[in-house]
């Protein structure tokens, strides 16, 4: 009995463009998940300061700016690292862009919630800093609805979802320090 070899198929390797597309597609998703994920751990840090600590409004600013900075240099360290330790040959542009992709991402952060700091009066500084990261999560919620197909509503109760989720998320953090 003969054996048959099926036949060969090979597929073409992907164009330029279409790389170049998966490339913007993943530094955006890199940026997104860093202001996402500064978002949280700030908001978690400003919550769980007891209020007789709070800095003030520059020092709020400051704490802001410090804390999305470095959240974003560790993590660009240890993607840089973690890049190196599963690639042999040298690392490929979405590698040595998402370092400064995430920073530019951290550092929006910072400055959308830092803006309305100087702008509040120092007695309610820190809340306002809280409700400017908490927005961020909630658009991100209403974002993910609207991509989704979702109406207005189920979008905004989306935005919602997240907030409740992520109160949990900091209400263990600060539970568990």
């Amino acid at each position: 009995m003969r054996d048959t070899v099926p036949p060969v198929s090979v597929t073409p390797p992907p164009s330029q463009e279409a790389i170049d597309a998966i490339v913007r597609r993943e530094l955006a998703r890199e940026g997104v998940t860093m202001a996402l994920y500064v978002s949280l751990t700030l908001l978690t840090a400003l919550i769980a300061i007891p209020s007789e600590d709070v800095p003030g409004t520059l020092g709020t600013a400051a704490l802001i700016w410090g804390g999305a900075a470095g959240l974003a240099l560790a993590h660009w360290l240890a993607f840089d690292i973690a890049a190196r330790l599963y690639r042999a040959e040298h690392l490929d542009r979405l590698h040595r862009l998402g370092g400064p992709v995430a920073l530019a991402a951290a550092l929006a952060v910072a400055l959308v919630a830092s803006i309305p700091i100087v702008l509040a009066p120092d007695d309610i500084a820190t809340e306002v800093a809280v409700c400017a990261l908490a927005g961020i999560l909630a658009l991100a919620g209403f974002g993910v609805g609207r991509r989704s197909g979702a109406g207005l509503v189920r979008s905004l109760a989306g935005g919602l979802i997240v907030l409740v989720v992520a109160g949990v998320v900091i209400a263990i953090k600060i539970a568990l320090d």
